[in-house]
């Protein structure tokens, strides 16, 4: 953490976690100065580690897609990573809050660090991605979920169906099933389901998504009580 100056050059901001006062200091770097924030002068552990910077690990997790808040959370996947990486496709099936996201990213964080090229990606907001790509955004992050060794699916179902989402999505793992390219999902709803809902949209294209992702695949079913609710003080729910 940054030392606290005796000078301000500027007024303090809102820690985003806590809300208390966040210094800054201003430094000099080849000439130039610039307004830096003091993370964790509000005293929050948690704005703390903001400012800590990230392993060469932490990193490599973070450019597979991995979200911060599964960075370091433990599942037992057992000897998983080795069979994804041969080839099979579990199907992780789980209510809100039953680990299978969790479970997903601890598999992808396992495989990364086999060496495996995987990348962890929930499936609404890899959609609005592709489609804010159009104005130019999106970051390309459709074609490296399409080009990953292995790819996970978090919370396939969950989108807006769309005739065009159901396109892009069947377009995506057509791609990785003719390349031979595992692709893992996590999802509140089985095969079946999804094929009914994605139906709704294109049957053709619905029936064939179920297909693809059956073959080598295992159902998970996780527990289906939302672990989150159940850390929660009595009488408050999950957001």
């Amino acid at each position: 953490m940054i030392p606290m100056p005796h000078t301000l050059s500027h007024p303090p901001d809102a820690c985003p976690h806590c809300g208390g006062a966040l210094k800054r200091i201003e430094i000099e770097v080849m000439g130039r100065r610039s307004s830096v924030i003091c993370w964790g002068s509000c005293g929050c552990e948690r704005s703390a580690l903001d400012g800590r910077v990230p392993t060469p690990r932490e990193r490599a997790y973070a450019d597979a897609g991995v979200p911060a808040r599964f960075a370091a959370v433990g599942a037992n996947v057992a000897d998983w990573p080795r069979r994804v990486a041969a080839g099979e496709q579990p199907w992780v099936l789980g209510g809100n809050g039953s680990g299978k996201s969790a479970w997903a990213a601890a598999l992808v964080r396992a495989l990364v660090d086999m060496g495996v090229r995987a990348r962890f990606e929930n499936v609404s907001s890899l959609l609005d991605a592709e489609r804010r790509s159009f104005d130019g955004g999106g970051g390309g992050r459709l074609a490296r979920a399409r080009a990953c060794d292995v790819l996970v699916l978090d919370d396939l179902g969950k989108e807006q169906a769309s005739d065009w989402s159901v396109a892009t999505l069947f377009e995506l793992i057509d791609a990785r099933y003719r390349a031979e390219r595992p692709t893992v999902v996590t999802s509140n709803f089985n095969r079946a389901q999804i094929a009914r809902r994605m139906g709704e949209r294109d049957r053709s294209a619905a029936m064939a998504i179920a297909s693809r992702l059956s073959e080598r695949s295992q159902l998970i079913d996780m527990d289906g009580s939302d672990r989150r609710l159940a850390r929660q003080p009595p009488g408050r729910r999950p957001a």
